[in-house]
């Protein structure tokens, strides 16, 4: 089944307050592993995410996706007239024709969509500039570091794992910062040598990441210069090419 809802919180535990640690945007594939009184436990057939979902936001209708587009701009809306539009973050998908709701058809706008072929990384993570950082987020409303880069690679047309420490297992390494190019991942550590943050590599010497919100930092060698202190913000740890 896909989702239905433009942006569905997914919890680590069946609770309200449990962490959120990702999202289902709308038109994601999810399947049932558990269902509970008020819970499901689902997984995302996008990254095999697993956690849990309010039953009140499970799919209460079958939408066509024969032939499906992804929606590459932050933020694009569904319209029919006389009805309320539907909100579509970038990421989701949608079928090609438009989104049949209580047989009427909601229609989007071209510029809006994509079809799953390459466009260029820089100009999608641009257009999240901004965004305030949420932990477990996707979208331009809220999102975290591994977050953004997965929402834009998929745009993309290449899928990546959820998290920062799963993403760095793939791609092939990239020696020197001087031999970066435009849409390398940097991935950061911690002082106990853990893969804690990642962004993309805009040239050899900036990044953009979501730390705060998503913004445009220097790196070098070591890291990301922090924007307010006198120092790093960000240890380096590895640069990745997903080629």
């Amino acid at each position: 089944m896909r989702a239905t809802i433009s942006v569905i919180p997914m919890r680590s535990e069946p609770s309200e307050r449990s962490e959120m640690c990702s999202e289902i945007l709308f038109g994601e594939e999810i399947e049932i592993i558990e269902q509970l009184d008020k819970w499901s436990k689902i997984r995302s057939k996008r990254d095999n995410y697993e956690g849990f979902i309010s039953n009140n936001m499970l799919p209460r209708q079958k939408i066509n996706f024969q032939e499906s587009c992804i929606i590459s701009t932050p933020i694009a809306y569904a319209t029919v007239q006389g009805e309320t539009p539907i909100i579509l973050p970038a990421g989701s998908v949608v079928p090609e024709e438009g989104i049949t709701f209580n047989n009427k058809l909601y229609k989007i706008k071209d510029e809006d969509y994509q079809k799953r072929n390459f466009c260029e990384i820089e100009k999608v993570a641009l257009q999240f500039l901004n965004a305030p950082y949420l932990w477990g987020g996707k979208t331009i409303f809220g999102i975290d570091c591994s977050g953004f880069v997965q929402t834009v690679f998929f745009i993309c047309g290449r899928q990546l794992p959820r998290d920062a420490s799963q993403q760095v297992a793939l791609g092939t390494t990239v020696d020197f910062l001087t031999e970066a190019k435009t849409g390398d991942l940097a991935f950061f550590e911690n002082e106990n040598g853990k893969i804690v943050h990642v962004g993309i590599l805009l040239n050899n010497h900036q990044i953009i990441h979501a730390s705060g919100q998503v913004k445009i930092s220097q790196i070098d060698n070591y890291g990301i210069l922090s924007d307010s202190q006198n120092g790093y913000s960000h240890k380096l740890r590895i640069i990745k090419r997903m080629d």
